[in-house]
């Protein structure tokens, strides 16, 4: 099925959806800021765990260390746009802050993911 409108073409399939739109935007849209949100990641273990951000991060800081002040940026914790990597026992609150658009909705408090 093709559907086409004046801004957009949607080309729906069984197995694939490809959309493409004119004069798409990265980052923030005019009259929009960044928004920023806590969450927790971490491991209690020497294993490693990715925490997902739930939207496309642009900067991410360890706001509170909840392992006894062993995280360390760049030794047992970093992040990509999409993810919060922790190891070697760092369990920590970290500020979130994303470009222009809302994250998706937190999970349930207490449900942070941890390694074994």
């Amino acid at each position: 099925m093709l559907v086409h409108t004046s801004r957009s073409v949607l080309l729906l399939s069984r197995f694939a959806v490809a959309v493409a739109i004119a004069g798409c935007a990265s980052g923030p849209q005019p009259g929009q800021g960044p928004t920023t949100r806590i969450m927790r990641c971490g491991t209690g273990t020497d294993g490693q765990i990715e925490c997902k951000t739930r939207g496309y991060a642009t900067n991410v800081r360890l706001a509170r260390d909840l392992s006894g002040n062993q995280c360390r940026q760049g030794s047992n914790w970093g992040s990509t746009d999409s993810f919060i990597w922790a190891n070697k026992g760092c369990r920590g609150e970290f500020e979130v802050t994303y470009a222009g658009t809302s994250p998706a909705p937190r999970p349930p408090p207490g449900s942070y993911p941890t390694a074994p």
